[in-house]
C-alpha cells in the first residue's frame, strides 16, 4: 500500500495523538495534526488526505463540520472515541478507545481507498 496521508484532528494530549505519533513512525505514514476545526479546514484546503482521523469529544473540533469538509475533498473519516462518543459518529468506520496498534493500522488501511 502507497503511504497513508492522514489529517489526525486532535489536541495532542491524550491516547490517540500519541499512538498515531508511534504508528506513522512505524508505518511511514504522513500525519498532519490540526487542534481545532480551523486548523483542520486550513490543512485540508493546502493538502490532499486520504483519511480524516477525528477524535470526538473535543472542544476545538467540530467532528460533523471537519467530516463533511473531508469527505467533499474526497478523504475517507474515521471517528476515534470511547464507547460512549462513538454512538454518535460522523462516520462509520470507528475506532474504540483503548485501543491496540493492530487495531489502529488496521482501522485506517482499511478505510483507505486504492490510489
Amino acid at each position: 500500500m502507497d503511504t497513508l496521508r492522514i489529517l489526525l484532528c486532535d489536541d495532542g494530549s491524550g491516547f490517540v495523538g500519541a499512538s498515531m505519533a508511534i504508528a506513522s513512525i512505524d508505518q511511514q505514514w504522513e500525519c498532519t495534526t490540526a487542534a481545532s476545526t480551523d486548523e483542520a479546514l486550513a490543512a485540508l484546503d493546502s493538502g490532499s488526505f486520504d483519511i480524516a482521523v477525528i477524535e470526538l469529544g473535543q472542544a476545538e473540533v467540530d467532528a460533523r463540520a471537519v467530516a463533511a469538509a473531508s469527505r467533499q475533498r474526497g478523504s475517507e473519516v474515521v471517528s476515534a472515541g470511547w464507547e460512549e462518543d462513538l454512538a454518535n459518529a460522523p462516520s462509520e468506520t470507528k475506532l474504540a478507545i483503548p485501543f491496540t496498534m493492530a487495531q489502529l493500522t488496521e482501522t485506517l488501511e482499511g478505510a483507505a481507498k486504492p490510489r
